[in-house]
């Protein structure tokens, strides 16, 4: 039986059972005619570690929100925010330390409306449109594999929709 599976379902209670995430993140989408689904990863400009958009719970704002911030900062992007997180998932501390206790991200799937030519980190990381499949190939965490499964099952192309 999977952690998961006896967890409780409500992120309250979840959060309650192992402790509140560290950060708020989203996973970027978009819906192209000729691609299909796209997924927006960011990256350190000096490093080819590809992740999300995320950072730490932004005061007195609801946890979409706190990641749709950190989603303008880092990586010039604005959209529709689910409301309900996508998933939670383990992170490391980035700058290597072995020391550094694991963080949780919880992430919040956007619907990416559009995309600044100028942001306040642009000169700190790059981004890149990818594919599903290669989104979950560059991602630097293996655990983004997850949430990344967990948007393109959700996902219909809208001349499927019914």
């Amino acid at each position: 039986m999977t952690m998961a599976a006896i967890l409780p379902a409500s992120a309250a209670l979840r959060d309650a059972a192992i402790g509140a995430p560290s950060f708020h993140g989203v996973l970027p989408w978009r819906e192209t005619r000729r691609s299909g689904l796209k997924i927006l990863l960011v990256s350190p400009r000096d490093e080819e570690r590809w992740t999300v958009p995320a950072g730490p719970p932004a005061r007195d704002r609801a946890p979409f929100m706190s990641a749709a911030l950190h989603a303008f900062e880092e990586a010039g992007i604005i959209g529709e925010i689910d409301t309900l997180p996508l998933d939670d998932y383990p992170c490391t501390n980035s700058a290597g330390d072995g020391d550094a206790p694991e963080r949780r991200v919880r992430l919040f799937a956007m619907k990416v409306r559009g995309t600044l030519s100028q942001w306040k980190r642009q000169d700190e990381r790059r981004r890149r449109w990818f594919s599903p499949q290669e989104a979950a190939e560059r991602a630097g965490n293996a655990a983004l594999c997850e949430p990344i499964r967990i948007l393109t099952e959700r996902w219909r192309p809208a001349s499927v929709a019914p």
